[in-house]
């Protein structure tokens, strides 16, 4: 069991940490044709990256996607629950779904 200093805490990084791992996801061409947006702020957590992506598509309302990052293998792991793509349908739902699922590792004082 981890002891109080050794428990991990969520860290906050610019987005630009990941583009800049893994600049074809972020390139012109798949940020037109999926209408794609993203976050600013990712809450990192051990070797994994956290951030909330949009896509929209022709007609179709905009909808919302927790997206997670392994740092050690450069590359967006796939889930399920939370993680299924287009999961939720506002960025508040996306939003409040992340805080949830890190609160235990979020320090109140650094909470963004």
């Amino acid at each position: 069991m981890q002891t109080k200093t050794e428990q991990k805490v969520v860290d906050y990084l610019p987005i630009e940490d990941i583009i800049n791992l893994c600049p074809k996801w972020f390139g012109k061409n798949e940020t037109r044709f999926f209408k794609s947006k993203w976050d600013n702020v990712v809450y990192k957590l051990g070797d994994i990256g956290y951030f909330i992506s949009s896509e929209k598509f022709e007609s179709e309302a905009r909808k919302y996607t927790i997206r997670r990052f392994s740092f050690t293998e450069k590359r967006f792991l796939i889930g399920k629950d939370i993680f299924e793509f287009q999961r939720f349908n506002t960025k508040i739902e996306a939003k409040n779904a992340l805080l949830y699922l890190l609160k235990p590792y979020i320090a109140k004082e650094r909470l963004i």
